[in-house]
């Protein structure tokens, strides 16, 4: 159970101002964060959330940290991959796509081969060095 304490006066983007009885623990939290309108400043745009989405699933699975750790020790060839992650051609793809399109990994081509790397944001972001 919680204690309601006097009402709070919230402003909301294109929603008028309403009066909530809130806890009093948050109420004094959004004071100190500068106020609700403040919060709602504060939240990156939906672009940005997207693209921290996808680095955060990026990571989200073993397959995919293998990968990247295995980059971290040298620019691979996804013959390789294959050998070092026992994926499917499908499957690496797959991973291999996720991890590209989270910027973590690149691909260059090489006459007929694609040769894998991790980007520095990848390097950043899995802690490699």
């Amino acid at each position: 159970m919680f204690v309601v304490s006097k009402p709070f006066e919230i402003a909301q983007r294109s929603v008028r101002r309403q009066s909530l009885a809130l806890p009093e623990e948050v109420r004094t939290g959004v004071d100190q964060a500068g106020g609700l309108a403040h919060v709602l400043e504060a939240i990156p745009p939906a672009r940005e959330l997207a693209r921290d989405a996808k680095y955060h699933h990026a990571l989200s699975d073993h397959a995919r940290q293998k990968i990247l750790w295995a980059l971290s020790m040298s620019d691979l060839c996804p013959c390789l991959l294959k050998r070092i992650t026992r994926l499917s051609d499908s499957k690496l793809s797959y991973h291999l796509r996720v991890l590209e399109r989270a910027g973590l990994v690149r691909a260059r081509r090489r006459a007929n081969w694609r040769i894998y790397s991790v980007t520095s944001r990848g390097e950043e972001a899995f802690e490699i060095h």
